[in-house]
């Protein structure tokens, strides 16, 4: 019996320990470079054996493991003890700088608020259901502060967002693409026609970023402006040899892509005349004629913009349709082909030459028999596709002779995808001020994304230094980041 009592007050102490301990990881903080740190906890799920058989002997016992995963949200708070030092004699006082740890008459940290920002802006999580992840007895959150804090963040990161549109309109290509969208006041504005007036208010972050880039277009023939409201995506490389270099740009106003795109070639140098845009073939994704006679501008289609109407329509006519969309697959299956063996020039151009090539007449081929058998009337979608890739043959199949571009323009349709996440989500950001500052964050955080940079250090190292980010942005882009990372390293090896 004694030995039993021991083994019992044992247990009870192991179970206390393991208690103990518990507690002590509950009261750690769990994000980490804003992601949920994973801690190993080991549980041990024993069988009461007397219960179970009895004084039964020549049991077999064995552990069998499985894994089971719990988030946890921890909000951590800290005392600040601020040390304040005072020279009697000259009556100089000296504290300690506050400013490290987070901005001066606020309640958050520099890392709250870059959690913040990747939680609304990367994760698109609205800030009222942020505001109820947050809160609790010690501190409660509301959407209007959360959103105070971002609006604050965007107006750090504007100079950041500027100058990589000034670096993007400098890329040797772009790839883009727009989507329709809607913001409350904006829709308002436009039905009662005093968007784009002098008389109309702006904000500070508004008219700061509409300074440099188009914010509502004029019609092409100058009678009055657009009205509809789109959010442009834009992709390019400021250095052509380091992937790290791409930026992932955003801009919502009232016009198309090709508005942003002459804003941005408003900026390129004159003697940059070379340049390769891939979109689809929309008039409104071009820029003004003046800048196609400035500049030495190739246009590449995107395959896949061809190939949507065969998919959507696929069950009206099978032949024709499961035909086409065989043959968009072997285009893609080209492309992994060439992923697989290797993605150099070489490679690239004879792999599409020797496949693409053929594949795309044949598509052509099916394309004028479907135009001219009779059977598809000129107002059918499938006789427009067919038209379609009939007409820009050229634009489509360009990219076979260009290694450095893509069969498709996917990548910037895919950023555009969160948009609509956003608007089912949360419908609508209802101020344009709010509209700007989604696109400014994002455009950094999708940008970190590409440098491979780690979003919560890098947000957190820009704001602590948002004084000198005022004064030399391009020192903080996340390409430059990315280099200090790499030098820092180096530093560190040597």
């Amino acid at each position: 019996m004694k030995s039993g009592s021991s083994s019992n007050t044992e247990n009870d102490d192991n179970k206390k320990q393991e208690a103990d301990d518990d507690l002590k990881k509950a009261e750690e903080a769990l994000f980490a470079d804003g992601q949920l740190e994973v801690q190993v906890k080991t549980i041990r799920l024993s069988v009461d054996k007397n219960a179970e058989f009895g004084k039964s002997v020549g049991l077999h016992q064995k552990i069998v493991k499985t894994e089971r995963y719990q988030p946890k949200l921890i909000l951590e708070k800290l005392i600040i003890e601020q040390e304040v030092v005072t020279d009697w004699s000259t009556g100089k006082t000296v504290r300690g700088n506050i400013e490290e740890i987070g901005p001066k008459k606020s309640k958050i940290t520099w890392q709250m608020l870059a959690w913040l920002a990747q939680m609304v802006s990367g994760y698109n999580i609205p800030m009222d259901r942020l505001a109820k992840i947050l809160s609790s007895e010690i501190k409660g959150f509301s959407s209007g502060r959360i959103s105070s804090y971002i609006s604050n963040i965007a107006t750090m990161l504007a100079p950041i967002y500027l100058v990589l549109a000034e670096l993007l309109s400098e890329a040797d290509k772009w790839n883009g693409d727009d989507t329709r969208s809607n913001v409350l006041e904006i829709n308002a504005k436009i039905a009662d026609e005093s968007i784009g007036t002098e008389e109309e208010a702006l904000t500070p972050l508004v008219e700061k970023i509409s300074e440099v880039l188009p914010r509502v277009s004029k019609l092409k023939n100058g009678d009055g402006f657009k009205k509809q409201l789109s959010v442009s995506s834009l992709i390019g490389k400021s250095n052509p040899l380091d992937p790290r270099s791409t930026i992932f740009f955003f801009r919502t106003h009232v016009g198309d892509l090709g508005n942003l795109l002459s804003a941005l070639l408003a900026m390129r140098r004159p003697s940059n005349k070379k340049l390769k845009i891939q979109t689809d073939e929309l008039i409104a994704n071009r820029p003004e004629r003046l800048f196609e006679e400035l500049f030495d501008i190739q246009y590449f289609g995107c395959a896949f913009h061809g190939r949507r109407p065969f998919h959507r329509y696929r069950e009206r006519d099978p032949d024709l349709c499961f035909y086409m969309l065989r043959a968009f697959l072997l285009l893609n299956r080209t492309e992994s082909l060439i992923d697989r063996l290797g993605r150099t020039r070489k490679n690239v151009k004879r792999i599409r030459q020797k496949y693409a090539k053929r594949v795309w007449d044949l598509i052509l081929q099916k394309c004028n028999q479907a135009t001219e058998s009779g059977k598809l009337y000129p107002e059918h979608t499938l006789y427009k596709a067919c038209k379609y890739i009939e007409r820009h043959y050229e634009s489509l199949t360009k990219y076979i002779e260009h290694p450095e571009m893509d069969l498709s323009n996917n990548i910037s349709e895919r950023i555009l995808r969160v948009e609509k996440i956003m608007l089912d989500s949360s419908k609508f950001r209802k101020t344009e001020n709010g509209r700007v500052a989604i696109d400014i964050i994002r455009t950094v955080i999708m940008t970190c994304s590409a440098a491979k940079v780690p979003v919560i250090p890098y947000l957190t190292y820009v704001f602590k230094n948002h004084k000198q980010v005022a004064e030399r942005p391009h020192d903080f882009t996340p390409y430059a980041y990315a280099l200090k990372m790499d030098q820092d390293k180096r530093s560190k090896a040597s």
